[in-house]
């Protein structure tokens, strides 16, 4: 697992990362990184965390870096090979991208 700033968040989803949402339903629904799936850390099933490709690019990210960081910690430990974490979460992306 390692913690990214936007820059390199950028390279990764360009370079074909899945985007993951590890925040709530309703915080996803009031904005989240285009492309992104909602995942939400506390929902982050044994099933669904299966059916990742433990060999493919993932950038977890929440509000502000916390959830998505014990999120990215969690398929580190599963033995995921790419893991990121969006240092300062959508409330960065946000600020940069407005």
């Amino acid at each position: 697992m390692k913690n990214i700033k936007r820059e390199e968040a950028e390279e990764i989803i360009a370079n074909g990362a899945t985007i993951i949402d590890v925040r709530t339903e309703g915080e996803f629904s009031e904005g989240h990184i285009s492309g992104a799936i909602n995942m939400e850390i506390g929902e982050m099933s044994e099933e669904e965390i299966e059916k990742l490709d433990k060999e493919k690019s993932y950038l977890l990210y929440c509000r502000s870096g916390g959830r998505s960081s014990r999120a990215a910690q969690i398929l580190d430990f599963l033995d995921f090979k790419n893991v990121y974490n969006l240092d300062g979460g959508y409330m960065e992306w946000v600020k940069k991208n407005s």
